[in-house]
């Protein structure tokens, strides 16, 4: 199965696999059920806020990529979705931008975030801290 060219794109790496995901969306959980979208008009830039994101309609300027469950590591954010698994590594990432239960992520060399809204209003602050954590070490 070849992803399109607007996934692939925008995905640090893609790994095929067919294990299950465990998600337990408790306080102390960093796996997250997220809805992952792909800015490719540039509508959030990077240097502005993420309240874009509640106006009316403006998902419409987005690619949906599909839910699935995000899972926030020490030197990475994964993201399983359907059959496919996203990894998006701290060291590839330019910038994030947050929000209660959103992150707009920011990888170097691309103008596009990518938009991952979660069920979990932690979700933000727990990325926020484990990338934080990575950055400190480097």
């Amino acid at each position: 199965e070849t992803p399109s060219p607007a996934v692939s794109s925008f995905v640090a790496e893609e790994v095929h696999s067919s294990s299950p995901a465990v998600t337990d969306n408790d306080s102390s959980s960093k796996d997250f059920n997220v809805v992952l979208y792909v800015d490719e008009k540039g509508i959030v830039l990077p240097d502005s806020s993420a309240g874009i994101l509640e106006e009316s309609g403006a998902y419409d300027g987005f690619n949906r990529i599909g839910s699935g469950v995000a899972q926030v590591g020490s030197d990475a954010l994964s993201v399983r979705i359907e059959r496919k698994f996203f990894r998006f590594d701290y060291h590839r990432i330019r910038e994030i931008r947050l929000r209660e239960g959103v992150a707009v992520v920011y990888l170097k060399g691309d103008s596009r975030g990518n938009i991952f809204i979660a069920e979990n209003v932690l979700f933000a602050r727990v990325l926020d801290e484990s990338f934080s954590r990575y950055s400190q070490k480097g």
